[in-house]
């Protein structure tokens, strides 16, 4: 269900349309905090070797798609948000947590 949501979040911020625009105004820099929360608390999910796996990545697949829909240059300025120690450090646990999942048969994977 989640997924679903962040799917119709990432279209309606992604619109160019004036309630895309109006809700990127409003609401982007609300959508970035919580992205880096819900990263979080996915990474800290033991999956490793279960068939929860491959949800959990979908899942964090679906949340960085709506990070970067936020942090287009009108949006929520994603650059500024890095500055923030509080959300740094939720970044640095983040791929801290991914990076020392050794999931057997997954490839690694690089974000562009």
């Amino acid at each position: 269900f989640l997924i679903e949501v962040l799917e119709l979040v990432t279209l309606l911020v992604s619109s160019e349309a004036h309630v895309g625009r109006a809700f990127r105004r409003k609401f982007a820099k609300t959508a970035i905090r919580e992205s880096f929360d819900m990263l979080r608390v996915n990474a800290r999910r033991e999956t490793s070797g279960r068939p929860e796996e491959e949800a959990r990545l979908r899942l964090s697949r679906k949340i960085v798609g709506l990070l970067v829909a936020c942090s287009r240059p009108d949006t929520g300025d994603l650059k500024t948000f890095l500055r923030r120690v509080d959300l740094l450090s939720a970044l640095r646990e983040v791929l801290k947590l991914e990076d020392g999942d050794d999931r057997p048969g997954c490839a690694d994977e690089f974000l562009e």
